[in-house]
């Protein structure tokens, strides 16, 4: 079929300019997918005769694996497209059990730009034959014989370049055709399968909209599948993941979503075009490990959630001794069989504070599972599994990272070990990292929560929070943290600004949902708050923390039943792992008048004490509502003395604003460091 790349196509008022990628009605230019616009292309070029799926698909996706709903899932967007301006015209016709037909007259023309290509072209072979590529395979391709048939995943694709134009069909492909280049297969490499995606993203339509930079694009790397049946190595797939995310969240032009984000959907059957859309991701990473003896087969798939096609995938198998040895040879041999060649910036960022030990790197990865369930025995064993990590290699920053990520929430919630010993701990390995590898993101964001509560010095962890955002810009935890600590320190519309950020990179995180909508409270925006907890609530309906601090708004409204219905919906929910509701609660039923079960509760906080960590906070809480000023001073100067996490919120909470004039609590707070930051 001759090559009419360059024709301008016109029917019943539109144009369909193939070389400009441009489709318009009536002088109007319309929006239309990548893939619709390829779509609507090959049957133009072809109108009144019928073109095959076959056909279809091999022109649209070639060498890529897609379902044929995917193709008709362009087909119905097209038809919705002409419906709404031919209505009474069918347009795209259905050959029932062999392909589509476009059923208008067509009339076309020439392109002059692409004529005088052309002709260019025939007058000089060379340029003809410019874009041929040296297909060799790499020495890390070999075959997969000793892998039984069921765990070879047919037809992963070669890389795709969706951007380039349409180019018309040249014939019914063979039926082999479709079957895919030989699968890379080597020891997993996390640096790797980041670096896939990222050649991917980079060269997926990267031409700056309106002439600026462009637009990072997002990705949502979803949990691998545990497909072993052995929920002892859940640990593995978590940790495989979060290599994926850290990786890609350090490389510039991506924006990554959170774990928080991604984790809730956790061995889900959902779609993956509507995860993307809850999202709101560009392109959906999945995957699964599989095992077979002692070998692990992990296999991973990138999907664009524009059309639903998947562009990319490959299938590793390894044992995990072997799990980080070859990393960089893989990484190397991914950029030598890309043609891409990395800046020296993006190559040391993708071994970023890492460790070449195995055995180290298995006891990290334990550290971070029990981590990340954020309970006290929980934390406790990431922090055993970390220091291990640390005795093993001494020098792998990431693990100082998990000790100190460990030790921080000790130190918030007061488990274990007074707070004041806790960040001290959390501090020190976070200073460790950074003495390691002075440019480890996640290190410097360690470093500066400790800064503000241990050692309120604002300014210090600022500079901190920042520098950790210059190094890792897309990283919503980072950005969550910085909101939260210039929110507490008065800062209020830069805080809401950093929320805001956090919360794109972070859209479905409980946490992130939760802390932006107290951002808006101490930001004087009490309506946007609830209407964020509200936001809240449609992802999580009972989520405490969300309850109690819609309680504490409530409180500052003087509607005090409502505010006692949602501080004991927040005990109720919170698992009994915090007495925040029940000081809540006591300082409701002091306000209404009650001081009878206020002071029950008082003394049954006491009778906690040595069975569970309880705050002097709560107890400056509840005196604070009962009115004795006194009392209430005692014990926020013990809680400012331990290093409480709650005494950072006298400034922002407005139950303390009328002690803030009496001389005696302004000496109270002096060591907080309330003054501005910079």
């Amino acid at each position: 079929m001759a090559d009419n790349g360059g024709n301008i196509y016109e029917f019943d008022g539109f144009r369909l300019d193939v070389r400009e990628r441009i489709l318009s009605c009536g002088g109007k230019r319309l929006q239309i997918r990548d893939k619709a616009f390829d779509l609507l292309c090959a049957l133009v070029d072809r109108s009144g005769s019928l073109v095959t799926k076959d056909e279809l698909l091999s022109a649209i996706w070639p060498d890529t694996i897609v379902e044929e709903n995917t193709l008709d899932k362009n087909v119905s967007l097209l038809r919705r497209l002409f419906s709404e301006r031919l209505p009474d015209k069918h347009v795209i016709e259905t050959v029932r059990g062999h392909g589509y037909r476009f059923a208008l007259a067509v009339t076309t023309k020439p392109n002059a730009v692409a004529s005088l290509e052309q002709a260019q072209q025939s007058s000089n072979p060379a340029l003809a034959n410019a874009s041929e590529v040296d297909s060799s395979a790499s020495p890390y391709e070999i075959g997969l014989h000793k892998l039984p048939p069921e765990l070879i995943l047919n037809g992963y694709p070669a890389d795709e370049s969706p951007t380039e134009p349409f180019k018309p069909l040249a014939g019914t492909r063979s039926k082999d055709s479709r079957g895919g280049r030989g699968l890379h297969v080597g020891l997993i490499s996390l640096g790797s399968i980041a670096l896939l995606i990222l050649l991917y993203v980079v060269s997926h339509d990267s031409r700056p909209p309106h002439g600026g930079e462009p637009e990072a694009r997002k990705i949502a790397v979803l949990p691998l599948a545990n497909r072993t049946r052995d929920p002892n190595i859940e640990y593995l797939t978590d940790g495989i993941t979060e290599g994926i995310i850290d990786d890609l969240a350090q490389l510039p032009g991506i924006k990554v979503l959170s774990r928080d984000s991604v984790f809730r959907f956790k061995n889900s059957e959902a779609d993956m075009s509507g995860i993307a859309s809850q999202l709101g991701a560009d392109f959906v990473m999945s995957g699964e490990i599989d095992k077979v003896g002692d070998q692990f087969v992990i296999s991973v798939r990138l999907v664009d959630s524009q059309d639903g096609a998947q562009i990319w995938g490959h299938q590793y198998v390894n044992n995990d001794d072997s799990l980080l040895r070859v990393q960089k040879q893989i990484t190397l041999d991914v950029e030598e069989s890309l043609h891409v060649k990395l800046g020296l910036r993006e190559r040391g960022l993708l071994a970023r504070g890492s460790t070449h030990n195995p055995a180290a790197y298995r006891l990290y990865l334990l550290g971070h599972y029990h981590n990340l369930k954020m309970t006290e025995p929980e934390l406790l064993s990431g922090i055993q599994y970390f220091r291990k990590a640390t005795e093993v290699d001494p020098g792998f920053a990431q693990a100082y990272v998990g000790l100190a990520n460990c030790y921080l929430p000790l130190g918030i919630a007061g488990w274990h070990m007074p707070s004041r010993d806790a960040l001290k701990e959390s501090k020190s390995a976070a200073t460790k990292a950074l003495e390691l590898d002075p440019k480890l993101a996640t290190a410097h964001s360690a470093l500066a929560w400790t800064l503000y509560l241990l050692d309120h010095d604002w300014n210090a962890a600022e500079k901190e929070f920042r520098q950790a955002l210059t190094l890792s810009p897309f990283d919503s935890d980072i950005h969550r943290g910085l909101s939260h600590m210039l929110s507490l320190a008065g800062h209020h519309e830069e805080a809401i600004a950093e929320g805001e950020r956090s919360l794109e990179l972070d859209p479905l995180s409980l946490v992130s949902n939760t802390i932006f909508a107290q951002t808006l409270f101490f930001g004087g925006r009490t309506d946007d708050a609830i209407a964020q907890l509200n936001k809240t609530f449609e992802i999580e309906s009972d989520f405490w923390i969300a309850r109690n601090l819609l309680g504490r708004i409530y409180v500052s409204e003087g509607r005090y039943p409502e505010a006692l219905h949602e501080f004991e919906t927040a005990r109720d929910h919170s698992g009994g792992g915090s007495i925040v509701p029940i000081a809540e609660i006591g300082y409701t039923y002091a306000k209404m008048g009650d001081r009878a079960n206020a002071l029950k509760l008082i003394e049954a906080l006491h009778k906690q004490e040595g069975k569970r960590f309880v705050s002097f906070y709560s107890y400056a809480i509840i005196y604070n509502g009962l009115g004795d000023r006194k009392a209430a001073m005692v014990n926020l100067a013990r809680s400012i003395h331990d290093c409480e996490a709650d005494s950072l919120f006298l400034k922002a909470i407005g139950r303390w604003k009328p002690y803030m004039e009496d001389p005696k609590f302004d000496a109270l707070i002096r060591p907080l460091n309330f003054e501005p930051t910079n």
